[in-house]
């Protein structure tokens, strides 16, 4: 799917559109350049509508209705057409439910001196490998430059936070990025130290 589509869709969402509005005979959206007010007008079609470039517009025919106006448009906004069904998948899947699994990870937990920081157990699931007693984030914030360090702990507490409830559990996901987060700050307090 193109950016332009994913722009109107995302667009349809902000003026509060919802599967229910729609026509059951619409099979296309279809948006109009901004109008005076700089504002979309969207209209549903129930067959894939031409468009002509000698007049600058969409021809009519098969037009259902107006479903919205958005609240904004982007800058440099052209007209463009979605189907029905990419605007529910979107749809469905902004608002899937969180918790889709109640599914808890177990933690194998043997207790090693080397694995406490600053007092705090790390815990590593043990489908990771532990090296003297260190899994890849202990022996990356060793190895790796002080800004390649920082960039993989950013880099993995935003990816947890986009993808949120959305792969594993709410819970999970709010956990992983708790652990990113405090071995970040860990990292950072014995940079501190050390200066």
């Amino acid at each position: 799917m193109t950016a332009k589509k994913k722009t109107l869709i995302e667009l349809m969402l902000d003026a509060g559109v919802k599967p229910s509005d729609i026509n059951s005979n619409t099979k296309y959206f279809v948006s109009d350049e901004p109008d005076f007010d700089h504002k979309t007008s969207i209209s549903e079609y129930s067959d894939k509508p031409i468009f002509n470039k000698n007049g600058n517009d969409w021809l009519h025919n098969n037009f259902i209705k107006y479903i919205c106006k958005t609240p904004y448009h982007p800058k440099n906004w052209k007209r463009t057409i979605i189907t029905k069904q990419q605007f529910v998948d979107a749809y469905d899947e902004k608002h899937k439910p969180i918790h889709e699994s109640s599914k808890v990870e177990c933690y194998e937990i043997k207790f090693n001196p080397s694995a406490l920081n600053n007092g705090k157990v790390i815990l590593t699931p043990s489908h990771y490998s532990v090296i003297e007693g260190k899994d890849l984030i202990a022996r990356s914030s060793e190895s790796y430059k002080v800004d390649e360090f920082r960039g993989a702990m950013r880099f993995n507490i935003e990816k947890y936070i986009d993808r949120l409830g959305k792969k594993d559990s709410l819970l999970k996901e709010l956990r992983k990025i708790a652990d990113y987060a405090n071995r970040w700050a860990d990292y950072e307090e014995k940079l501190q130290g050390s200066k």
